[in-house]
């Protein structure tokens, strides 16, 4: 079972960017965690890291599931 996750993982890296998660993505996050907890938001800290990571690189964040990151601002 984990050979074929694997597998699956590997075909999944090779056909997009993987992004390093860097001090500012962390920093970024960080901030994102403070404002949801203010205003009541998910703060799912694997959601966080990814808006971050979009926000610091400058990407849009394509996502089915919308109700985690409504709330985050650009």
């Amino acid at each position: 079972m984990a050979t074929k996750q694997l597998q699956k993982f590997d075909v999944f890296c090779r056909h997009n960017i993987v992004l390093p998660v860097t001090q500012p993505i962390l920093e970024r996050a960080a901030d994102l965690w403070a404002l949801g907890k203010r205003g009541g938001h998910p703060n799912c800290d694997a959601d966080l890291l990814i808006a971050a990571a979009a926000l610091e690189q400058k990407l849009v964040l394509a996502t089915g599931n919308t109700s985690h990151f409504f709330w985050i601002p650009n």
